[in-house]
């Protein structure tokens, strides 16, 4: 019997569209300098990574919910800054991590916060605040902060919210002081004037593309990961 046998060479990443890159626009240590180029860290790193495979690619900083659907939608976009959670876990490829990130409940620096205690939580006198449909407001009602107690907010930056905490309007923001340091220094915020009261949770922060990813380049991303 003859076997004729067709080898079917493989893609390159010049085959593929240009892929979108989705920054969150409220991660403050991400942001646009004066030539009007995404710089930081966490852009760095995303484009070390992807000139390494050959991929073409452009980047924008978008709110949180556009970024959301976005990023959940399109066979070709990465998105940086997602949080890894079980409820995600089925939700998105996860491509690398960018670090391990740790979320605390912020409040301002005031004695009584200073003793603060978590049984008070579903008492209902306390309120705060995060980004609609993000990782943060399910940390808040694991928590048992009622739900009316809960401000959930589309694209509010986290500078805006440090700032709603120090005007007394809502008791607590969810993340890092360290993330959210170069929001305070642009704001002129005196960082003392902050606390972390309590230690939420600790999962990785990941680069993310959707399940509807083209398979080639997925594979392409995938490679010799960092």
């Amino acid at each position: 019997m003859l076997v004729i046998s067709t080898v079917i060479p493989a893609q390159s990443s010049d085959d593929f569209p240009v892929l979108d890159v989705l920054v969150y626009e409220s991660l403050g240590e991400t942001y646009e300098n004066e030539a009007g180029r995404i710089v930081g860290v966490i852009a760095d790193g995303v484009r070390r990574f992807l000139d390494k495979r050959g991929l073409e690619y452009k980047m924008q900083q978008l709110p949180w919910t556009r970024l959301y659907m976005q990023v959940t939608s399109s066979d070709r976009a990465l998105a940086t800054g997602i949080l890894r959670t079980k409820e995600r876990e089925e939700m998105f490829h996860w491509i690398y991590q960018i670090r391990l990130e740790e979320n605390f409940l912020i409040a301002r620096n005031t004695p009584s916060m200073k003793d603060f205690d978590p049984e008070t939580i579903p008492q209902g006198n306390l309120t705060a605040i995060c980004d609609k449909n993000s990782a943060q407001c399910k940390f808040l009602e694991e928590l048992g902060f009622p739900d009316n107690n809960i401000f959930r907010f589309n694209g509010m930056a986290s500078g805006q919210q440090i700032q709603m905490v120090l005007k007394r309007r809502v008791d607590f923001v969810i993340g890092d002081l360290h993330s959210f340091a170069p929001d305070i220094e642009s704001l002129g915020i005196d960082p003392d004037k902050l606390i972390q009261v309590m230690s939420v949770n600790k999962t990785g922060l990941y680069v993310v593309a959707s399940k509807s990813m083209n398979p080639q380049l997925l594979d392409i991303l995938l490679r010799d990961r960092l």
